[in-house]
């Protein structure tokens, strides 16, 4: 069921073709649908200029140093990459939000993603305070 442009009336038609309503006007739907289409389409980001780039670089490479240099776990490494391939923002191994090379970010502990699908990882000790057991 569709409404009819003119006056507002639910009529039967079928999607993508025209159908004329009770008060006598011709309702072509498919330039609406078209349009319809076209706002679902989620639009991804250039990559951010090289001066952003560099900005989020040294801001990266501060926090990995002041962190100790620590690296994320393998897996949680892997877990990051696997959560950055699915992504939209992915383009040849760098992500457009931030300018990135993906696998170094998702390899340092410090990181965290920009759109939030990850966060900063941070060592568990366990309730004892070192045998790593929760």
């Amino acid at each position: 069921m569709e409404r009819c442009t003119k006056c507002g009336s639910l009529i039967p038609c079928t999607k993508g073709k025209g159908c004329t309503c009770s008060c006598g006007f011709v309702n072509d739907f498919t330039e609406r649908d078209k349009e319809s289409e076209d706002i679902k389409t989620t639009e991804v980001p250039e990559m951010p200029s090289l001066l952003t780039q560099a900005k989020n670089f040294t801001k990266s490479v501060t926090k990995h140093v002041m962190n100790g240099a620590y690296n994320a776990p393998d897996q949680v490494r892997r877990s990051r990459l696997e959560i950055c391939s699915t992504c939209d923002y992915l383009q040849n191994d760098r992500c457009r939000a931030c300018g990135c090379f993906v696998a170094q970010k998702a390899a340092w502990a410090s990181e965290k993603c920009p759109l939030d699908k990850w966060g900063i990882y941070k060592a568990s000790t366990g309730k004892c305070g070192g045998c790593g057991r929760k």
